[in-house]
């Protein structure tokens, strides 16, 4: 991450990624559509034009704490969470439960795929603060799926 972003205000930063995040989205082939309010439910609304299909979506940062929870008003509009990694200048999806505020995060270890961090935990008999640092660290064999 550049010096330049490291100084930026928190909401100059997510302002940043939703555009990075949109222009991801762009280059794959999708139309972006973007919220022009700060306060909405979604950043953005990716649209696919071979299916017709909208995906309303709200950009995060990656940040030191993994994890990030729906509203109720998400949920129910079946908003999208994209985690925006800035180094890595990717997305990743975040794959949610029904119900506000759970979630479910994939996955993989050493070549194994868990369907969230709480099985993987109890199956391979690691504290769950222990596989969210490993995950975050980025350690051989621990990846998101």
């Amino acid at each position: 991450m550049s010096d330049n972003i490291i100084k930026m205000s928190p909401i100059r930063k997510g302002d940043l990624a939703e555009w990075r995040s949109a222009a991801l989205f762009v280059e794959e082939g999708f139309e972006v559509f973007k919220n022009v309010n700060r306060d909405g439910p979604a950043d953005i609304v990716r649209w696919d034009t071979k299916t017709n299909t909208f995906t309303p979506i709200d950009v995060k940062m990656r940040r030191s704490k993994a994890g990030f929870l729906r509203t109720a008003k998400q949920v129910k509009l079946d908003v999208h969470i994209v985690e925006y990694n800035t180094e890595k200048n990717s997305n990743r999806f975040i794959i949610h439960d029904k119900g506000a505020g759970r979630k479910k995060i994939s996955v993989i270890i050493n070549g194994k795929i868990y369907e969230s961090i709480t099985a993987a935990s109890k199956t391979e008999n690691i504290a769950y603060s222990t596989l969210w640092k490993r995950l975050k660290r980025g350690d051989e064999g621990y990846e998101y799926a």
